[in-house]
């Protein structure tokens, strides 16, 4: 049973929530951070170097790793994509392999991961863990991140990968970012609005790593995990859902998709424009249950 756990990524939107939800559970809790400790729960390392004492995966029951740049706000120039992938790929295989030499090892691994890994599937409904990869910056930088886990699974340890959508909250992520465009009026819908926007609200997400926690032993909850709200809606939805939501006025008239490549370029096109639709089935056959289903009501809620 799953008592003592380390997180890595412990101070972003997530790991931030997730700790403190753990610390009320019961759970002993211990962060792994890049600068001097200034506490017991706090452990030092150097990712960036390689540095990490195997040692303090001693009595550690479950590692959860959600190290990793903010996507958004990062430039996709080849600066930027190589400290998206060594941010990722780098520290998720530091974590497997420092695990993987331990005597006492972990028993269980969550990483996290993102359903980029499915690219743009205008055609395809219900994509499920196993699909095959899409194409592009962001399914090639999954693949690689997920890949890393590769020793933590050789040594015996249980992995999961979860597959987050866009995480929604009011304390950051594409909210926090859309929210002053909203306020001012910028409410168009992105190029045809038409494309899918797979979402999960930030208490699902940290109630599905908890889920899974508490179900190390279920074989269905190892490997690749789709963690998005069984309602998927499409982009002039979503605007419409926040624009009420802020009080604000949607406006009809798009974005051109050919604006948002002219400026964004690739970041643009996969991360707006990108059509995909995922399916959490695997996740809810385990016995979960989404919170948050129904968009417009959960940011009413969310924003009031």
């Amino acid at each position: 049973m799953v008592q003592n756990i380390l997180i890595a990524g412990s101070s972003g939107l997530v790991g931030s929530r997730l700790k403190s939800e753990l610390k009320e559970a019961g759970y002993n809790v211990k962060s792994l951070v890049r600068r001097t400790p200034i506490n017991s729960s706090e452990v030092k390392w150097d990712p960036a170097n390689n540095k990490l004492d195997s040692s303090v995966f001693e009595h550690i029951d479950a590692v959860i790793n959600l190290s990793g740049s903010p996507i958004a706000e990062t430039n996709w120039d080849s600066a930027g994509k190589e400290n998206l992938i060594n941010s990722r790929v780098n520290t998720t295989r530091l974590l497997a392999e420092k695990m993987s030499e331990t005597e006492n090892k972990p028993s269980l691994m969550i990483n996290a991961s993102a359903v980029g890994y499915y690219g743009n599937r205008p055609s395809e409904a219900d994509l499920s863990e196993n699909s095959k990869p899409g194409s592009g910056f962001l399914p090639n930088l999954v693949q690689k991140w997920e890949s890393a886990t590769q020793k933590a699974k050789d040594s015996g340890i249980k992995v999961s990968s979860l597959r987050f959508a866009n995480i929604l909250s009011k304390d950051g992520g594409i909210i926090a970012k859309l929210k002053p465009l909203f306020q001012i009026g910028m409410t168009s819908p992105l190029g045809s609005g038409k494309q899918k926007m797979p979402w999960v609200s930030l208490r699902d997400v940290v109630d599905s790593i908890v889920h899974v926690i508490k179900n190390e032993d279920n074989p269905n909850l190892q490997g690749a995990i789709n963690v998005a709200s069984p309602q998927t809606v499409d982009n002039k939805e979503f605007t419409q859902s926040l624009s009420k939501a802020l009080n604000r006025i949607a406006c009809p008239l798009p974005v051109p998709e050919v604006a948002i490549k002219t400026t964004m370029g690739e970041k643009g096109q996969e991360l707006l424009l990108n059509d995909v639709n995922v399916s959490s089935k695997k996740l809810e056959d385990s016995g979960f249950v989404f919170k948050d289903q129904d968009l417009t009501e959960f940011l009413n809620k969310e924003l009031s």
